[in-house]
């Protein structure tokens, strides 16, 4: 096809306005939607609807001019039915919704017995389908156009789907308005990590337990009493050492427990507040590029 644009006689710009056709000369290959404001719509013309507006651009390369002439009124005939069937309306304009661009060529200058058609069709510019290159030996008027708008159909159901994207986006973007600031709540803070028992609550323990030992050894002595024989046996008296040792470990255990007490009160809080004062958290941050930082109280 490069080789055929090489041969570029004339490019005819086609719309209807009241069932005539409307002509206008360009000097490009390719056709570009204009600004809504760039030309007005002649007098007596219908507003299209919004949404599937067409405009088509019929481009045509080493055809005779009234060749090109029969194929402009078949155009003015077949278009608007043919449009109409798949939901469009005519602009008269570049300014519309898509435009087709239908290419017509006869590749050998002196041989027009083989006639080469191809239409694309564009929306803001881009691409939006691409009708195959078909060739065509003696093709008459009538069989150039319905080749040339063969494109129609693929071009409506493109469309749609592009619309109703269009569409959707626009839901989603509403249903997202962040204009109005939100009130997030704060979360609530977390409780203070539980401090374990210290030291000394672990030396209450072990004096408490030796306490315990040492009351059941007096209470063993107090039990075994006043032991005396006659004869050349030795008199023992348990009692003194039992009162001693029982005496003894009931003074270990209440010292354990107030050594416990301690801990698990005074003790105990103070360790608390260290605690959650030393925290350490990763946050990211932004210097000379990304990064986490280590922010904390110790």
């Amino acid at each position: 096809m490069n080789a055929l644009h090489r041969f570029l006689t004339s490019c005819t710009a086609f719309g209807l306005t009241a069932g005539v056709p409307a002509l206008a000369w360009s000097t490009g290959p390719e056709p570009k939607p204009a600004a809504a404001g760039d030309a007005a719509e002649p007098a007596g013309a219908s507003e299209p609807s919004e949404g599937k507006r067409l405009h088509l651009v019929l481009e045509s390369h080493n055809l005779p001019p009234e060749v090109v002439a029969a194929i402009e009124a078949e155009l003015a005939r077949k278009l608007p039915e043919a449009a109409a069937e798949h939901g469009f309306t005519i602009a008269s304009t570049p300014a519309a919704d898509v435009i087709i661009q239908m290419e017509v060529v006869y590749p050998n200058v002196t041989d027009d017995s083989v006639t080469v058609i191809q239409s694309i069709g564009f929306r803001g510019g881009e691409v939006l389908t691409r009708g195959e290159a078909q060739s065509c030996v003696h093709c008459q008027p009538e069989e150039t156009v319905r080749r040339g708008l063969a494109l129609l159909p693929d071009l409506s159901a493109a469309l749609d789907v592009a619309l109703a994207e269009e569409a959707e986006r626009e839901a989603l973007a509403a249903a997202v308005d962040t204009s109005e600031p939100v009130d997030v709540p704060e979360p609530a803070p977390e409780p203070p990590p539980r401090a374990r028992m210290g030291a000394v609550g672990y030396v209450g323990i072990a004096a408490a337990a030796l306490g315990v030992g040492g009351a059941i050894g007096g209470g063993v002595l107090l039990a075994q009493g006043e032991t005396s024989e006659a004869g050349n046996l030795t008199f023992v008296d348990y009692r003194p050492a039992g009162w001693a040792t029982l005496s003894a470990g009931l003074a270990t255990m209440v010292v354990g427990g107030v050594l416990i007490a301690v801990d698990l009160g005074p003790l105990a809080r103070r360790r608390r507040d260290r605690a959650a004062a030393a925290s350490a958290a990763l946050v990211p941050g932004y210097a000379d590029g990304p990064m986490l930082m280590l922010v904390g109280r110790f």
